[in-house]
């Protein structure tokens, strides 16, 4: 922000003078939603007016408004008109809730959008040849390591009940270990939270 000192007039040799303020608007800028929402990925966005400065733009993000995380600066340019911003971000939690919100800087401030949330969606997973091998259940499944699964299971397609404690997942492999009392026919799903 610059000052200026302008003289208005002189009365009886007096110099009266005006303080004016010039300063270059800050850009102003919007948090909108997300897109390309996947279980560990999301692409954020926003928007600004650069205000005819030279402008650059980022996300603060995390699971709180605490934030924790910021992308990295891209140019927006020095246009006077709204300008759209994205960033992708990557290793995401399925069924989590983040908080996101855009900041655009330039040599008049810096401004922030406002907080915006999202939920990660549940993660799409295949179990693959299950298997009981000496009263163990086992397979293979093709989904997101690192995720938190349980097992459940039923005779009848309609009374599902959780079987053994929710894991997290650090492989595509799980083995878990059946009652002594298990017997019959049992179906089973995995499921993410």
């Amino acid at each position: 922000m610059k000052f200026t000192l302008r003289p208005l007039s002189a009365i009886s040799g007096l110099a009266l003078a005006s303080l004016g303020f010039l300063s270059s608007a800050s850009a102003q800028t919007t948090t909108i939603a997300p897109i390309g929402l996947t279980a560990t990925n999301a692409t954020l966005r926003g928007s600004a007016n650069p205000g005819g400065l030279p402008t650059v733009a980022f996300f603060h993000w995390g699971s709180s408004a605490g934030y924790g995380n910021s992308t990295a600066p891209v140019s927006i340019g020095s246009g006077s008109a709204v300008t759209t911003a994205s960033a992708a971000i990557t290793g995401l939690a399925p069924l989590h809730t983040y908080h996101f919100q855009m900041v655009a800087s330039n040599s008049a401030g810096v401004t922030t959008g406002s907080d915006a949330t999202f939920v990660t969606p549940v993660q799409a997973f295949a179990l693959l040849n299950p298997t009981v091998i000496s009263n163990s259940l086992v397979f293979d499944f093709f989904a997101t390591t690192n995720g938190q699964y349980s097992v459940w299971a039923t005779t009848n397609f309609v009374d599902w009940s959780q079987f053994g404690p929710r894991v997290t997942l650090l492989t595509n492999h799980l083995t878990l270990q059946l009652p002594a009392s298990t017997t019959g026919r049992f179906f089973y799903q995995m499921r993410s939270p």
